[in-house]
């Protein structure tokens, strides 16, 4: 095992809780509400290389950190999708997205 290896494994913990400490105490008051259900429209796009990106969202949804890496970690497994765009109608709640997406044709 590399140095930066060991390094990382000894710092990953440490790092982890320092940043959800700064999540919480920044932007604790953006957070998804627990138990709470929201309903929204994703446009994504699904490149060549098989890298996302979120083109728009529906303002039903919290802007926080915490939402960003929701979406991302969820886009993250439609690995199957073929490039182009996609919509889907999501429902989020306690950290977990819900919805299908769906090719939108571009002549």
């Amino acid at each position: 095992m590399s140095q930066a290896e060991e390094y990382r494994k000894i710092f990953a913990p440490v790092e982890l809780k320092a940043k959800s400490i700064v999540y919480a105490q920044t932007w604790g008051h953006l957070a998804p509400e627990k138990n709470t259900t929201y309903r929204s429209q994703l446009l994504f796009a699904v490149s060549t290389y098989n890298t996302f990106g979120v083109c728009l969202i529906k303002e039903d949804l919290p802007n926080s950190p915490w939402m960003f890496d929701a979406i991302n970690d969820w886009l993250g497994g439609f690995s199957e999708l073929d490039p182009g765009f996609y919509k889907v109608n999501v429902t989020f709640r306690n950290f977990r997205f819900w919805g299908k997406p769906l090719k939108i044709e571009i002549e």
